[in-house]
């Protein structure tokens, strides 16, 4: 059985494209997309939101001081037999038209929260995720950058407010380090202003807060000590690339009042501070 061929219908103030399996409605004019129907869901987009914060272009300009002028076009595409759509955009900039910068251009379609909970980015990054409302003042507290946040007071209490974030700049040889880290597991992100993608480090990095480490020779119980280090870590860092460790290096004199013809041993205990 042949598959329907893609109709566009044109009305008053909407401007449907339907292919039989999917149907996507961009509001006329303004080419904003306000809802799309597909497998028996009458708005996969959050229908809570007005229209116009449903599915729309967003697109930062300029720079301080100066004016950006440019002509926007966007465009949709839709095929024959196929659950999805294509969207793209065209700039034009005029020679008599003053420079700006564009530092970000992307496209936004703001799901229901009642029907997507589940985020799958790839293979190995994929979880529950919070609700939209855990972002609003008094659930979530604002980070840097303000587009993340920690949990406080989340609808759901499964989720709990883990979301620390540390930030640095690396210099022009790609040395960095990064001071002060909670104890914790994390992962570790890089990009390039400028460059589309991210480096992404799949290793979890285990950070372990502050210790003393108690040295004690033939003895697991002597009291005090032979040797205590002093607080070890207590400015976790990450350091360079992401991967190299900070390390103390400690002489011990060891009377040989403490030591035993044959075979000795060394105990190494720590306290831990947070």
């Amino acid at each position: 059985m042949a598959s329907q061929a893609v109709q566009l219908r044109i009305e008053d103030n909407l401007v449907i494209m339907d292919n039989g399996i999917l149907q996507v409605y961009l509001s006329n004019p303004g080419g904003l997309v306000t809802r799309i129907q597909y497998n028996g869901i009458d708005n996969l987009l959050e229908v809570l939101s007005g229209s116009e914060h449903r599915g729309y272009w967003d697109v930062v300009w300029s720079e301080a001081g100066s004016t950006g002028t440019a002509g926007t076009f966007e465009r949709y595409v839709m095929l024959r037999n196929s659950s999805g759509f294509y969207s793209y955009a065209i700039f034009e900039h005029l020679a008599e038209w003053p420079a700006f910068n564009i530092p970000q251009i992307r496209i936004v379609y703001k799901l229901r929260k009642d029907n997507f909970h589940y985020m799958a980015v790839s293979d190995d990054r994929q979880r529950f995720m919070p609700l939209p409302d855990d972002r609003l003042p008094g659930r979530g507290k604002e980070l840097v950058p303000p587009e993340a946040v920690l949990l406080v007071n989340q609808v759901e209490p499964e989720f709990k407010g883990e979301g620390y974030q540390f930030w640095t700049r690396a210099n022009e040889k790609g040395y960095f380090s990064i001071n002060n880290i909670c104890g914790g597991d994390y992962n570790l992100y890089a990009w390039v202003p400028g460059f589309i993608g991210e480096y992404w480090n799949n290793i979890v990095l285990a950070i372990t807060p502050g210790c003393e480490i108690h040295v004690r020779v033939n003895d697991p119980k002597q009291d005090p000590p032979l040797f205590i280090t002093g607080v070890i870590g207590k400015d976790s860092a990450i350091a360079r690339h992401g991967i190299h460790g900070l390390y103390w290096l400690l002489n011990i004199n060891v009377s040989g009042l403490l030591l035993e013809k044959g075979v000795n041993t060394i105990f190494l205990t720590h306290t831990i501070f947070v």
